[in-house]
C-alpha cells in the first residue's frame, strides 16, 4: 500500500487483497455472521438516510455501531439487509443521536431510492445561486452556426441553492435541476435578475412560454446525483479517501487498491529521461466510483477517456444478452425445475494487447509513480 500512502500518509498501511478473479467462490463476497468481527466489512457507515425521529421524517447520518457495555456489537449481522439486526447510532442535523438497527436503515435506503439507487427528493424552495470561472460570459456565449450567430446552450458552472421538503439544503447542478424542476428555475431566475444570463437566457423564456403545459408534463422527482443508496459517490480519488477518513473506515481505500492490484499490468511506466515514441496519442485515465446493491459494497473502476483518441479502424462493438433472452431462459428454468447460474470474466479486456498506440500520464491511484508517463500496452 504504499502507493496510495503516497496521497495521504495518514492513511494506515493495508496489503492489497486478492482481486475478485483470484478468489474461490462467488464475486461480491459477503461473509457469514460468524466470519465477521465489530470492525469488519461495515458499509453502513456515512449513509445519509431518511428515518423516523420526533414524529417527524428527517435525514440523519449513520455514525457507529452501538456496541453493550462490554464492547461487543448489539446484534447479529446477516448477508440479508432485512435480517440485520445490528444496532447503529445516527446522528440528525440538530445534533440528536438516536439508535436504529441495520435492517431498519437498509429498508429505509431501498424505500427511498429509485432502482438505480438515487435518492428521490422534492424541492421546496429555491434560495441562493453562483457561478464559477467555467461559466460562459456575455462576450463568449454566442456561436456561429451555418454563418448565424446562435446562443450557446449549456449550463457549465452554474449552481443552485435547494431547501429540500426535508428541510435539509444543498448546492446542486443547474443542469440537474433544470431538467426535474424547469419552471421553479426559471420562475428563480426571473425573480433572482439572473434570467439574462447564458445559462438561462437560451432555455428560460420558452419555459414561460410554455408553464402550464410543462407542469403537467414534468415529473417532480429530483434524484440526486451525488449520492447512491444514501452514499456519497466520491468523484475523485482524493475525495474517496476523504471519506474513508471521515467516517473512519477503509472502504474507498481498499475498492481502489483491489482495482489497481490488476490493471497496473496495462501500464508500461516510463522512466523520467524516457520520452513517448513517435505517432503515440494521448488518454486520459481516472477512477470512477459505484455502490453495489448487494450489500452496499464500494467499487472503483480505472477508465480511459476513449474520446480523446481517434476512431478505431478494427470492430470495437462488445455484443450482450438482451432482456428478451434473460426472461426465456428463466422461463425455461423455472418450467424444468433447473437451477440457474451465472458468470462473469472480470477485466477480460487486460487479456488482448493493446492495438494503438496510447500513453497517458498516471494520476493519484498509482500512489508514487502520479504525474509519471506511461504506455497502454
Amino acid at each position: 500500500m504504499d502507493d496510495l500512502k503516497a496521497i495521504d500518509p495518514e492513511i494506515p498501511t493495508l496489503e492489497y487483497e486478492l482481486y475478485a478473479d483470484d478468489l474461490e467462490g462467488t464475486h461480491d463476497h459477503v461473509p457469514d455472521t460468524d466470519e465477521v468481527t465489530p470492525e469488519e466489512g461495515d458499509n453502513y457507515i456515512g449513509a445519509e438516510v431518511k428515518l423516523s425521529f420526533g414524529g417527524m421524517m428527517l435525514t440523519g447520518t449513520v455514525k457507529q455501531q452501538k456496541c453493550n457495555a462490554s464492547g461487543n456489537v448489539i446484534g447479529m449481522r446477516n448477508a440479508n439487509p432485512m435480517l440485520d439486526t445490528r444496532s447503529y447510532e445516527v446522528e440528525f442535523p440538530d445534533g440528536n443521536l438516536a439508535k436504529y438497527s441495520a435492517n431498519v436503515i437498509a429498508e429505509n435506503m431501498f424505500a427511498q431510492c429509485d432502482p438505480d439507487g438515487k435518492l428521490s427528493i422534492l424541492l421546496d424552495a429555491l434560495t441562493d445561486h453562483k457561478a464559477d470561472d467555467t461559466a460562459v460570459h456575455f462576450n463568449d456565449c454566442f456561436q456561429i452556426v451555418n454563418g448565424r450567430q446562435h446562443l450557446q446552450k449549456t449550463t457549465v458552472g452554474w449552481k443552485l441553492c435547494v431547501q429540500w421538503k426535508d428541510q435539509s439544503t444543498s448546492w446542486e447542478h443547474l443542469a440537474d435541476l433544470k431538467d426535474s424542476y424547469p419552471v421553479e428555475v426559471a420562475e428563480y431566475a426571473v425573480q433572482a435578475g439572473i434570467a439574462h444570463e447564458p445559462a438561462f437566457a437560451w432555455w428560460v423564456p420558452y419555459v414561460l412560454k410554455k408553464h402550464d403545459r410543462i407542469i403537467a408534463a414534468v415529473h417532480k422527482w429530483y434524484h440526486k446525483q451525488t449520492h447512491r443508496f444514501g452514499f456519497e459517490i466520491p468523484k475523485t480519488v482524493k475525495r474517496a479517501l476523504e471519506i474513508d477518513q471521515e467516517t473512519r473506515t477503509s472502504l474507498w481505500q481498499d475498492a481502489i487498491a483491489t482495482e489497481m492490484s490488476v490493471v497496473k499490468v496495462a501500464f508500461d511506466i516510463l522512466e523520467d529521461d524516457q520520452n513517448v515514441p513517435p505517432g503515440y496519442q494521448y488518454m486520459e485515465c481516472h477512477m470512477i466510483f459505484d455502490i453495489k446493491l448487494d450489500g452496499f459494497w464500494r467499487k472503483a473502476r480505472l477508465v480511459a477517456g476513449g474520446h480523446m483518441t481517434e476512431a478505431p479502424t478494427v470492430m470495437m462493438y462488445a455484443s450482450i444478452i438482451s432482456h428478451e433472452s434473460v426472461r426465456i431462459a428463466l422461463t425455461v428454468a423455472a418450467l424444468n425445475d433447473l437451477d440457474v447460474m451465472t458468470s462473469d470474466i472480470q477485466n477480460a479486456y487486460l487479456t488482448a494487447p493493446c492495438e494503438e498506440c496510447i500513453w497517458t500520464t498516471l494520476g493519484p491511484e498509482f500512489g508514487t509513480a502520479q504525474g509519471q508517463k506511461a504506455l497502454i500496452i
